[in-house]
């Protein structure tokens, strides 16, 4: 299964992306963030979802998510908040930044945010959401942002995908030394030399606390996958893009989760 999410960066792939032998997914460039964002739209195969769109001579803002958590009253709750959060805060500096220009004397361009959630899994017992957004501010260029919630059905609340495990140390150990080795080898891919971790950002692996950390589902019954997502700047510089790296669900990533949660992930 490939999922797909806004920002023309990809969180497993929008059609512009592929995903090479070493589990790393290769997104858009971000000069193109903005078109891809814009076309995804935030439905699914149940609806179409919620969807705000405001367009005015400051700002051109878009924010959606799927009917299936539409339909959820309190997870539907917690995305409205999150979308008027963002609105408020986009449009106000966005009006502000016009009318200092108009004032001023001198030219505005017009901001821009593209963002909403797609499903990643929808299990028993979790709906996991993957997010994105896109953003222009009147800048050289925008850029892009990735974020990740889980729906506990059972409980009927909100966590983050890191809850599931004994502790963000434990999932870190279980994940790291894959995640670090696959990383540096699509970088190097990417920007055409080899490289060695150091202390400079752009030579060395990112902590995990900097990704959105995304629970997948292609079996559809439990969680078999993780994705990790490094924004632009994140693992390299904006020209390299994003970088996701999709981890199999394995026997130290199955030993990391809590007790109570084990049965919600495959059995390697």
């Amino acid at each position: 299964m490939k999922w797909m999410v806004l920002a023309g960066v990809p969180l497993a792939v929008m059609g512009c992306s592929s995903t090479d032998e070493t589990g790393v997914s290769v997104g858009a460039s971000p000069a193109s963030a903005q078109e891809t964002a814009q076309a995804s739209g935030g439905a699914d195969a149940a609806g179409e979802g919620r969807s705000i769109e405001i367009k005015t001579d400051a700002i051109t803002f878009n924010y959606s998510w799927p009917a299936i958590a539409q339909g959820i009253d309190g997870l539907n709750a917690e995305l409205e908040k999150r979308a008027e959060a963002a609105k408020t805060q986009s449009v106000g500096y966005a009006e502000s930044a016009k009318a200092d220009a108009d004032k001023g004397d001198y030219t505005f361009r017009s901001h821009s945010y593209d963002g909403g959630w797609e499903v990643a899994a929808d299990l028993p017992g979790f709906l996991s959401l993957g997010g994105g957004r896109w953003t222009y501010t009147g800048g050289a260029h925008g850029n892009s942002d990735y974020e990740s919630l889980l729906w506990d059905k059972t409980a009927a609340q909100v966590i983050e995908p890191l809850d599931l495990f004994t502790s963000p140390t434990a999932f870190r150990e279980a994940v790291r030394e894959f995640y670090c080795s696959r990383l540096m080898d699509a970088r190097g891919e990417r920007i055409g030399k080899e490289m060695v971790r150091g202390t400079d950002i752009y030579e060395s692996c990112p902590e995990l606390s900097e990704l959105a950390v995304v629970m997948v589902s292609e079996n559809g019954a439990t969680f078999d996958r993780i994705d990790m997502i490094a924004a632009p700047y994140v693992a390299g510089s904006y020209a390299e893009g994003s970088y996701t790296v999709e981890m199999a669900v394995d026997s130290a990533v199955r030993d990391a989760v809590k007790p109570e949660y084990k049965d919600a992930f495959r059995t390697p």
